[in-house]
């Protein structure tokens, strides 16, 4: 994998992959994009001042050392595999299937550092 962070100017409004908070047409932001054998896997934008040690970039990195397969577990002990990161007008949302099942699904990103930790008891973040 590779990894690519260019500065441009916005041409459109964008939402920023680290804060959810709009990027503004004119403006300058981080262009961040991972290439996996010369295919896109991740593009993001970024504000040119948010802090690349957001807690979704932290989670973020977590699932990529894992090979996009993050093991966790709610409070009660059941069992997820976290997939990844998206963004929506509300903020970053936690991608995750059960862990016998295929099916995608979401939850906010507050909400799984609150009811999610790691297999080894830890917190995701």
């Amino acid at each position: 994998m590779s990894e690519n962070i260019m500065i441009r100017k916005a041409k459109n409004n964008y939402v920023c992959g680290c804060c959810g908070h709009i990027i503004r047409a004119g403006t300058e932001y981080l262009d961040k994009v991972i290439l996996n054998n010369g295919k896109c896997v991740q593009h993001d934008r970024y504000h040119d001042v948010c802090p690349k040690s957001s807690l979704p970039q932290v989670l973020f990195d977590k699932i990529d050392r894992a090979n996009g397969d993050l093991f966790a577990a709610f409070e009660d002990g059941t069992k997820i595999h976290i997939i990844g990161i998206a963004f929506n007008n509300r903020g970053p949302v936690v991608i995750y299937r059960e862990w016998l099942g295929t099916e995608k699904l979401a939850m906010s990103f507050d909400v799984a550092i609150g009811r999610c930790h790691g297999t080894d008891g830890n917190a995701l973040v």
